[in-house]
């Protein structure tokens, strides 16, 4: 019992402010991801599922790849992008499960709002990795309907 009186007593000094506890602020991601050291010459393509597979996605990371996606809607993932990018979400190829964010700049964008869902589209870009290394991100310089 006197244990139990203790812990209350420590929870309730922590809540009422006699002990602030550690400050946990994330780290947005950088908007300009660095360059990976193993990036293939500029335009080549990578499939998308391959370019955002989480075994390959920093080897990517920076670098200016081409690849193909099939457009679902405009975002709603919240990757830490937001303000210099509208974000998109697209899927693979022959997939329509599990969405995978793509950032664009804000400026040059309008493309995304003219988009039907399953519409084939181009990518110009490279990956970026945010919130502690799980939610990757094609972060596109340019994006364009595919034929």
């Amino acid at each position: 019992m006197r244990i139990i009186s203790i812990v209350a007593a420590v929870m309730m000094t922590a809540v009422l402010g006699g002990c602030a506890g550690p400050t946990i602020s994330p780290s947005a991601p950088s908007a300009t991801p660095t360059a990976s050291t193993s990036c293939p010459p500029e335009g080549t393509f990578v499939p998308f599922n391959k370019a955002m597979n989480p075994g390959f996605v920093s080897d990517y990371e920076g670098c200016n790849i081409t690849t193909k996606a099939i457009f679902v809607r405009t975002g709603s993932y919240q990757t830490g992008l937001e303000d210099k990018y509208v974000i998109i979400e697209a899927t693979p190829p022959g997939e329509d499960k599990f969405a995978r964010a793509i950032a664009l700049p804000k400026v040059g964008s309008e493309l995304a709002f003219q988009l039907k869902p399953k519409e084939t589209i181009l990518l110009r870009g490279g990956t970026l990795v945010t919130f502690s290394k799980v939610v990757p991100v094609f972060v596109a310089t340019s994006i364009e309907r595919s034929r």
